[in-house]
């Protein structure tokens, strides 16, 4: 039950310094839960912004970065409070986490609570979700996405079994390992020996497809992508940090399926299943919907918005086949597809009174380079540099296109919002960042 608080003389504030100390301890908790659960750098300060402001600061200095947060607040009275917290590892994207955190933020900047009752619903935000929906999305989209690369339903049926292998060392292995480097390059390993073995004993498989198929589950492409974007919206410190790791984390990744293909040379590469072209298609678009579904799962996106993932996924495939076969330039094609995939998901976010992030990254995930990764690592173990080089080449111009369109339509929507703050709000009231997500 939310305090009764006393009224406030003019220029004090209506919470004593212990009791706005202890609030900013829970505004950060919320903001660690936001970056935890995958939210944007951006939303982090923008949360801890609106709750101070809600809470009676005429101040609130925010700096986040993807291993701290940094905090001071100004409050009537001359009161100032400065707090800083180290964040130690990231806990992936956890889409119902993100969606609770948000809906918590929205209720405390329009009704102020009691520390009490924010310290219990920060609580039930943390509430651990089962973990049979992340299994059944990780076969799901390991065995579509091998299809969706070329391979065949026994494939797929054998990239799904190793997907649970996958979700299942992600799950267990951070418990032993040091890092999230290790855990990758362990998954890797252990996911390229199983396949390749496999292959030695049932010769009709595509190890290749396969493989592409299961590197999706562990590819840093969200990542990847999303750290570009914070680099060409103004957050160069954060998306600088985020590039970094997501370069590490797919050295790891090469790493491990390196070394699992190089001890068994010769086997990993397979022509893939025989199609006319219109079939082909036809195949991707189906899978690449499947495959948005079961990253929909994997990250936890609350149930209500699936088909709002599958329809993102159709539109973003779909957009690129249509785009290409009118340019024939992939980078622009694949810049245009993501444009009106973010278009999608900040429009649903304004409508839903959600994380864009809830529907953009289910709706990215077919244009991931899992094929072209996978053949970058291939030409590597085989020491051929011109093939490195090209399958390189297409990885960059993917990520790229992805977070290049991604991020126009961001920029576009933090003008809008901008223009709209500053048509509404008198110019002697606190300035803060808004958000409409």
């Amino acid at each position: 039950m939310e305090a009764t608080r006393p009224a406030a003389r003019e220029g004090q504030t209506a919470y004593t310094k212990a009791e706005l100390s202890e609030l900013l301890h829970l505004f950060m908790d919320i903001g660690e839960g936001i970056h935890r659960a995958g939210g944007e750098i951006d939303r982090v300060e923008d949360t801890i912004q609106r709750l101070a402001a809600a809470y009676g600061a005429i101040r609130a200095d925010v700096f986040a970065i993807t291993s701290s947060i940094e905090v001071t607040l100004l409050f009537p009275g001359d009161i100032e409070l400065t707090r800083t917290r180290r964040i130690r590892g990231a806990g992936g994207s956890n889409l119902a986490r993100l969606q609770a955190y948000n809906d918590l933020s929205r209720r405390a900047c329009a009704a102020p609570m009691a520390a009490d009752a924010l310290r219990e619903a920060i609580a039930a935000c943390e509430t651990p979700g089962r973990m049979l929906p992340v299994y059944l999305g990780s076969a799901l989209a390991s065995g579509a996405f091998a299809i969706f690369f070329g391979g065949g339903i026994f494939d797929g049926a054998v990239a799904a079994l190793f997907g649970l292998l996958i979700c299942f060392l992600q799950d267990r292995l951070p418990r032993l390992c040091p890092n999230a480097v290790t855990v990758n390059f362990l998954a890797a390993l252990f996911t390229g020996l199983g396949v390749c073995l496999l292959s030695l004993l049932f010769d009709p498989l595509f190890p290749d497809k396969i493989m592409i198929g299961d590197i999706m589950l562990l590819i840093p492409g969200i990542a990847l992508t999303i750290s570009i974007r914070n680099i060409l919206v103004g957050d160069t410190i954060s998306g600088t940090l985020r590039l970094v790791e997501s370069v590490i984390f797919a050295a790891a990744l090469a790493s491990g399926f390196m070394l699992a293909m190089g001890l068994f040379e010769g086997i990993y590469a397979g022509e893939g299943a025989s199609l006319d072209e219109g079939m082909v298609k036809f195949i991707q678009i189906l899978t690449g919907i499947l495959g948005s579904v079961g990253f929909a799962l994997i990250f936890r996106l609350p149930y209500r918005y699936l088909p709002l993932a599958a329809l993102g996924g159709l539109l973003n495939w779909g957009s690129y086949l249509v785009l290409f076969a009118l340019s024939e330039k992939l980078f622009f094609s694949c810049l245009a597809a993501s444009a009106l995939s973010a278009l999608y998901a900040e429009l649903l976010a304004k409508r839903l009174r959600a994380p864009t992030t809830l529907f953009l990254i289910p709706t990215v995930i077919p244009s991931i380079p899992g094929s072209n990764l996978y053949y970058t690592l291939e030409a590597a173990v085989r020491a051929d540099l011109a093939g490195v080089g090209k399958n390189a080449l297409l990885t960059c111009q993917w990520a790229f296109g992805i977070a290049a369109g991604v991020s126009l339509v961001s920029i576009l929507f933090v003008i809008l919002r901008n223009h709209k703050k500053q048509k509404n709000t008198p110019q002697h009231s606190l300035a803060v960042k808004t958000s409409e997500e």
